[in-house]
């Protein structure tokens, strides 16, 4: 971007020194032109900084493991979102890659980048930060669940002394034939209940499975917990409701 910067200000000194209108006229095109020289060098310069800081290669591209679902012709869905959007990445290292095209394929649990000859490759879990794509922001965590470690993508809902998180969930469901008196159903992926998940700094997180466990999870202001959750009758099924109950942990409010 601080090229982008030094071309156009460089350009609108050339432009100011020039006096006749045919000229200023031949000048802001040059300028509208130079921009959007500038700005396309800036999106390349972009991915490939992507591209060498998270090292991909064929053994990252989407495809390339030889164990992957056609989506094209399979009902519903299994990302977050469709289409590519441009977001932000943040590795390890806390080196920020900007204007990069991305998806979260939340069936496979990776997030996809797609680059100028539009091949689609999943960023190295290992190195990733944090990941925004539009108004949403992803981090990469350990959790616990059943007393079973794993680790999962998930969206940042709040952050504080405890972070609220949650985890998208898509299953694919097979194709099943008819039976007596059942039609046949195709192969469909399907949005299942996602969870939500509570991180206290670097510790993976945990998952919240009922109103007892929170209240223990949050265990120095348990009986705080459990009063305002009674009195405001909150539920921990509602997305709304788990975020009053961190936030008032949080803060006091």
């Amino acid at each position: 971007m601080k090229f982008v910067y030094l071309l156009v200000q460089k350009l609108r000194i050339q432009y100011n020194t020039i006096n006749t209108p045919v000229m200023k006229k031949t000048s802001v095109l040059f300028l509208i032109w130079g921009f959007c020289v500038a700005t396309v060098f800036s999106q390349e310069q972009s991915i490939s900084k992507l591209m060498e800081n998270f090292h991909l290669s064929a053994s990252r591209e989407k495809g390339g493991m030889g164990n992957q679902l056609d989506y094209s012709n399979i009902p519903g869905t299994p990302f977050f979102n469709d289409n590519f959007k441009k977001g932000e990445v943040t590795t390890t290292s806390n080196t920020v890659v900007s204007n990069v095209p991305l998806r979260y394929n939340v069936y496979a649990d990776e997030i996809e980048f797609e680059e100028e000859s539009k091949k689609t490759f999943y960023l190295d879990k290992s190195t990733v930060k944090s990941v925004k794509i539009g108004d949403s922001e992803f981090i990469y965590k350990a959790y616990s669940m059943n007393n079973k470690l794993g680790r999962s993508y998930f969206e940042v809902l709040l952050q504080g002394k405890a972070t609220l998180l949650k985890q998208y969930r898509v299953q694919f469901e097979e194709a099943k034939p008819a039976k007596a008196y059942e039609d046949p159903t195709p192969a469909q992926f399907k949005s299942a209940t996602p969870e939500f998940y509570i991180a206290f700094g670097d510790a993976e997180a945990d998952r919240i499975s009922s109103s007892k466990q929170l209240t223990e999870i949050l265990s120095d202001k348990k009986t705080e917990v459990a009063e305002y959750m009674k009195k405001n009758k909150l539920k921990i099924g509602n997305q709304e409701d788990i975020i009053r109950i961190i936030q008032f942990y949080n803060t006091g409010k």
